[in-house]
């Protein structure tokens, strides 16, 4: 996979240093460093950058102004705002100007990782954040009280890969409305029948593994979409019925130019991971 390539411009050779050493050589590649707007509007008609990472106070100019001329010369530029700063008519100037990305120093990698891959997804984080974060809360809160009182483990998945090798059996729901994507649920046949077992109260079939995984992707997704509808007023997201794929070497790619999270569950009867993608449309 081809990094990705950061245009870093700030006055601070320490937040320089900091932002170098918080992005992953693994996916990243700084290919440029600006101390000032005018260094960094040049660096970027030259270096042609998939993001930028833009101070708000410097020197010459602040980095409103030189995010203004850079899209000006590139409307299809892609800035992620990084300050000390960050007010309600900060952001405002900003979106006037295009730019929906922003992080408060200092901001962790996870967090800068994260708003980079929405940035160059295109997706804007006023509404993705309460969407990855409402399905995911809705799967370990529907995973976690099923088999409670054990204990299960969830952990994100960073940098998920470009397609999900399936354990075997998978649910899929779509998303639909103002922005599309799709949630996949995915677990082995075992699992699946020990899952169902556990809600039904008595050894499952094949057909009644299938139907639970089924209708656990639909509850999770349905209540995590409604949350998420509620908190960002406008998305209209709405669900489609589960289709349930199972097989041997089952490989689904991610969608292009969508945006993922993935969250896996380690559970006393197995393992579910649970992706979801999105884009704008």
């Amino acid at each position: 996979m081809r990094k990705i390539r950061v245009l870093v411009i700030d006055d601070s050779p320490f937040s320089q240093a900091v932002i170098q050493k918080t992005l992953p050589e693994a996916n990243f590649e700084i290919c440029g460093l600006a101390a000032n707007g005018q260094q960094g509007i040049g660096k970027y008609s030259v270096l042609k950058p998939d993001v930028v990472i833009m101070d708000i106070t410097m020197p010459d100019m602040d980095g409103l102004e030189c995010s203004r001329q850079i899209l000006l010369r590139d409307p299809a530029a892609c800035i992620v705002l990084l300050s000390s700063m960050k007010d309600d008519a900060l952001t405002a100037r900003a979106r006037l100007l295009g730019i929906r990305w922003f992080l408060q120093k200092p901001a962790t990698r996870d967090d800068l990782v994260g708003m980079i891959k929405l940035a160059i997804s295109r997706v804007a984080p006023e509404w993705w954040v309460p969407y990855q974060e409402q399905l995911r809360l809705s799967f370990e809160e529907f995973v976690s009280k099923s088999l409670e009182p054990q204990t299960c483990t969830f952990t994100r998945i960073e940098n998920p890969p470009d397609s999900l090798d399936s354990q075997g059996i998978c649910a899929i729901i779509g998303i639909t409305g103002s922005h599309t994507g799709r949630v996949i649920l995915d677990t082995s046949h075992e699992t699946a029948a020990a899952f169902a077992e556990v809600l039904l109260g008595h050894p499952a079939s094949p057909d009644e593994a299938l139907g639970g995984l089924g209708e656990m992707a639909n509850v999770v997704c349905g209540r995590g979409i409604s949350q998420a509808n509620r908190i960002s007023k406008g998305m209209d997201l709405r669900i489609t019925p589960a289709s349930l794929l199972e097989g041997k070497k089952l490989i689904i790619s991610n969608l292009p130019n969508h945006h993922v999270l993935a969250v896996s569950a380690q559970t006393p009867i197995g393992s579910f991971l649970i992706s979801m993608e999105m884009t704008e449309e």
